[in-house]
């Protein structure tokens, strides 16, 4: 009965040392590599006016929440295609979160106030002075 006790326990600690190989470097990799597919969706020329000017939430803060405000105009964008990969990104950032157990502040980014302004789709928080 002993034997079989101590190899019970041995069994249960081979099993939980050999969970998942999990490479840091290669999913930070796979997260930029994402960013990198969302950002040559994004055109933020090319409004004629604040309608065509869409934000998405961009990344996953670990305590809730995005990084930053993704803005571009739906005039020459896929807006489905641009969704779709913006979720894929914050999936696999909040995948990160939770895999590494990362930590950040826990500051809300600013919604953007979207303008369209001589062309493009620009955040109005982030351009100094007043714009109409």
């Amino acid at each position: 009965m002993t034997s079989f006790v101590y190899l019970l326990i041995y069994f249960i600690i081979t099993v939980l040392s050999c969970g998942d190989n999990f490479n840091e470097s290669d999913d930070l990799s796979r997260l930029a590599s994402l960013k990198s597919d969302v950002l040559l969706l994004v055109d933020e020329d090319g409004c004629s006016e604040i309608g065509e000017c869409r934000s998405l939430p961009f990344g996953a803060k670990p305590c809730g929440g995005p990084w930053e405000y993704l803005i571009y105009s739906t005039t020459n964008s896929d807006t489905l295609k641009i969704k779709e990969k913006v979720e894929e990104h914050n999936e696999w950032n909040r995948v990160l979160n939770s895999r590494y157990g990362y930590i950040s502040d826990c500051a809300i980014p600013e919604e953007p106030q979207l303008l369209c302004l001589n062309g493009q789709c620009v955040d109005g928080n982030k351009i100094g002075g007043d714009t109409p």
